[in-house]
């Protein structure tokens, strides 16, 4: 079952949004190396009319350098990773290391198809928001529809360079819409 784009729902997420957060396996990720993607963004995964889930995380907490959803997420005032980010950043010069693991990042993840690689099926992209703003600012913009929609949507290349915190991601929509290629995959959205 498909849902339609709700662009006001998706204000709403962006960023305190405050909702659950979501696991999935690695196998089921979208993970861009460098080099040039064809990708379709598919519809929202529930009536509320998403097509992307916020998250603000962090990358590198302890000495295990775990990656942990932030607490303030669920109860504002709440995470001691932002308590800590927030006193060493008095003190850059000394701990610039350390903010750099600790501070809070946005993340966004959608369920897509990588049309180059089909046979995986519907899998999640993790994006930070910039890709976020230039995906919102695509879809909002009028001038493509609906760019989930599962019969007049469109398909938009990613182009990744670099690696590393050098990585720069630019992408465009294609012009003519598409339909996805099997509306069975519709079934197998993440509930994310």
């Amino acid at each position: 079952m498909a849902f339609k784009y709700n662009p006001e729902a998706q204000k709403t997420v962006a960023p305190e949004g405050g909702e659950s957060f979501l696991t999935i396996q690695k196998d089921n990720l979208f993970i861009p190396q460098a080099g040039q993607y064809k990708l379709r963004l598919l519809p929202p995964w529930s009536a509320q009319g998403l097509f992307a889930k916020y998250a603000r995380i962090h990358w590198g907490v302890g000495s295990s350098m775990l990656r942990t959803v932030c607490p303030d997420m669920y109860t504002t005032g709440s995470c001691p990773f932002c308590a800590t980010f927030h006193q060493l950043r008095a003190d850059y010069k000394t701990y610039q290391e350390d903010i750099a693991a600790i501070r809070p990042v946005d993340r966004f993840y959608a369920n897509i198809l990588n049309m180059g690689e089909l046979h995986r099926g519907v899998i999640v992209w993790s994006f930070g928001k910039i890709i976020y703003r230039l995906i919102k600012g695509i879809q909002d913009s009028g001038d493509f529809g609906d760019i989930t929609d599962e019969d007049n949507g469109s398909d938009i290349t990613l182009t990744r360079t670099g690696t590393g915190r050098n990585v720069q991601d630019t992408i465009y929509p294609t012009r003519a819409p598409s339909k996805i290629p099997n509306p069975v995959l519709l079934d197998r959205l993440f509930d994310l």
